[in-house]
């Protein structure tokens, strides 16, 4: 995922993920190591629970390390199965809901970094591309975002993993064009 996200509203996190939600949830940016909220099945239902982001190392003696440049938000599916860090919840499929009502992402296209911020605009059509061979989020992970979101195209690239515009560039660079042509 990315380095820098907004969650979603409490209200939003209740109605839309249907989940229960527990205490005062914190609300605003997060980055990591920061307080964000998460979503996990529980007893059969959903609850939003405060929580900081990105993991606490396997016998860490404190849940932020001391070195920055050791940031676990973001594992990659490469190495997730193998990574201290990572493996067990890996193993023990042991997965979570992020309520984000945008996340940021660096774009180092010009040599330095110009975030771009990802966010759903009520009201306007939406378009959902997804990979079949994508490990950490499956296709049918999203069978449900119809029910969701009104006016969803879902396209789904053959033979993609999780990292879809860079293993599939020309195919999805395709049908974002043919999506922006219906606006």
């Amino acid at each position: 995922m990315c380095n820098l996200y907004h969650l979603s509203p409490t209200a939003e996190i209740s109605n839309y993920f249907k989940a229960q939600v527990h205490d005062e949830l914190p609300q605003g940016a997060v980055g990591p190591f920061g307080q964000g909220v998460f979503i996990r099945q529980q007893g059969g239902r959903r609850q939003a629970l405060p929580g900081q982001w990105g993991m606490i190392a396997p016998r860490a003696s404190q849940a932020r390390p001391a070195s920055r440049a050791i940031l676990t938000n973001n594992a990659r599916i490469e190495s997730v199965a193998e990574r201290p860090t990572y493996r067990d919840a890996w193993r023990g499929n042991r997965r979570c809901i992020i309520p984000a009502q945008s996340y940021q992402e660096p774009n180092w296209e010009t040599g330095r970094n110009v975030w771009w911020q990802m966010r759903r605009i009520d009201g306007l059509p939406c378009l959902m591309i997804t990979a079949e061979l994508d490990a950490i989020l499956s296709p049918a992970m999203a069978a449900g975002m119809p029910d969701h979101i009104g006016d969803l195209e879902t396209h789904m690239v053959a033979g993609s993993g999780h990292w879809t515009q860079q293993e599939a560039p020309a195919q999805v660079t395709a049908l974002l064009l043919d999506w922006l042509k219906q606006l």
